[in-house]
């Protein structure tokens, strides 16, 4: 291990743990680790990041239960691309990555399990807010397979923003595979700040999750996906920070949403979303 001082009150640790057999290849990848390592004062990091969260719990505290069941109501039905930009900008040159389908409807927390509004189509009863996003992902491991995720995701959050829970069913095919997929699911729910996630690998192994929830600026994964849609529709411009349930780290954690008037397209707005790790998401909104 090296300790690297950085603060009279302030120390870094960078720790490694190898095979005996391994060590000698593992000492060399952890000693340029270490050398190369950036230290950089976290303060001014920090500053930004809480002034993002303020932002994202003033604007939280503008919205009213009349004027997201009426953003609810007014979300229709629609097909989202999925791709990666070509490097050069050309059209043609773009990957195509997948779909999502996008539904959302005033319900309650039985819709969960039907994955529908109730039986009688009625899109506007209930004590509370669905979103349901039907999905088809091509994946690629980087070493020449591919594989196909399919999914259907059910959300629902109480109007007082208080309950929450969601349902996710996602199967896994390898590119010329025969047999079942590999099958993954994952059931949450949350009561305040009490959360419990349980998810069901394709072996059948099971486990439970009970994320932390700590401090402001939480949101459901309803709010989530809604999210830009909210702002635009406050005419909001800015860096917003939340905290969301992230089911590929199993944990809740920070995302910034980046939304502006597009400069050279009118009536277009950019939304970028931020995890933790350089993982963004571009989107394109009129």
């Amino acid at each position: 291990f090296s300790i690297v001082q950085t603060a009279p009150q302030e120390f870094v640790l960078f720790q490694l743990f190898s095979e005996d057999e391994d060590f000698a290849a593992a000492r060399d990848v952890f000693e340029l680790v270490v050398m190369s390592a950036s230290l950089d004062d976290g303060k001014a990091q920090d500053d930004e990041r809480a002034a993002r969260v303020a932002a994202g719990v003033a604007f939280l505290n503008t919205l009213n239960r009349d004027e997201f069941a009426s953003l609810v109501a007014d979300t229709p039905e629609q097909f989202e691309r999925i791709y990666r930009p070509a490097p050069g900008g050309a059209v043609a040159d773009e990957d195509e990555v997948g779909y999502r389908r996008i539904r959302a409807w005033i319900g309650s927390a039985l819709d969960v399990e039907t994955g529908e509004p109730d039986k009688d189509g009625n899109r506007s009863a209930g004590d509370g807010y669905v979103l349901r996003v039907d999905g088809s992902v091509l994946l690629d491991d980087g070493l020449g397979g591919r594989s196909r995720a399919d999914s259907r995701a059910v959300y629902y959050m109480s109007s007082d923003r208080r309950r929450e829970s969601w349902k996710v069913e996602m199967s896994i095919r390898e590119e010329g595979k025969r047999g079942k997929p590999d099958v993954w699911n994952e059931v949450g729910v949350r009561v305040g700040e009490s959360m419990s996630v349980q998810v069901t690998n394709s072996n059948r192994e099971s486990s439970t999750l009970r994320p932390s929830i700590q401090g402001e600026g939480y949101i459901s994964r309803v709010e989530a996906y809604l999210m830009p849609a909210m702002l635009i529709a406050a005419r909001k411009e800015g860096d917003f920070s939340f905290y969301a349930y992230d089911q590929s780290a199993e944990l809740n954690r920070i995302r910034t949403l980046s939304a502006s008037r597009s400069m050279d397209r009118p009536g277009l707005w950019n939304v970028t979303m931020s995890l933790p790790g350089d993982q963004e998401e571009h989107a394109v909104y009129n």
